[in-house]
């Protein structure tokens, strides 16, 4: 017997899914808590700043 059973996409797309929530929840509570530990204002352009810039020609 296969170990993923036939129909298992849609549950593991799911599955990602949510699992892809929970760390964007994650990232951001633990944004949130260094915020308020640090006494610092939330700044979203730093919090989601592009991981590479586009490197000039």
């Amino acid at each position: 017997m296969s170990a993923v059973r036939a129909g298992a996409q849609p549950t593991v797309a799911r599955d990602w899914h949510a699992a892809a929530q929970r760390n964007l929840f994650n990232r951001m509570l633990g944004m949130l808590f260094h915020c308020l530990q640090h006494q610092v204002l939330y700044d979203e352009r730093r919090a989601f700043a592009p991981l590479l810039e586009a490197a000039p020609a």
